[in-house]
């Protein structure tokens, strides 16, 4: 018996070869064009939080109160803290992020807003500009 030759492969297949060494070379640039933009292509960013969102934190927080953290400066207590100055408030500190607002994040307090009138024990002056 003999083997079938292409051509009655081709009939059974109903006249066109499924994978020719020509079809391949015309197909491979064709697949690597749409696959190359696609696999090179950068995701986007992430937006960062909005600030406007972010809520006030509370004095009774745990982590507040282990810094003693209080919205007014001039409530703090100077036996608890002696080293709390007068005119120290989280305006003029480091780690108040954006100076000159009511309210504003701290780097102690990711995504909750400190006010610029309070203090904690983490206070640190802010170096002239």
């Amino acid at each position: 018996m003999a083997l079938p030759t292409q051509t009655h492969l081709e009939a059974a297949r109903g006249g066109t070869p499924a994978c020719t060494r020509r079809r391949f070379i015309r197909l491979v640039p064709v697949g690597a064009a749409l696959w190359f933009p696609a696999a090179h292509a950068k995701p986007k960013p992430v937006p960062p939080p909005d600030p406007s969102t972010f809520a006030h934190l509370d004095e009774r927080d745990p982590h507040a109160k282990a810094v003693g953290y209080v919205e007014d400066a001039a409530r703090v207590d100077r036996r608890v803290y002696p080293k709390f100055t007068a005119g120290s408030t989280c305006d003029n500190c480091a780690l108040y992020r954006v100076p000159a607002q009511a309210w504003s994040e701290c780097t102690l307090f990711p995504r909750k807003l400190v006010a610029a009138k309070g203090w904690c024990d983490a206070y640190v002056r802010r170096a002239a500009p």
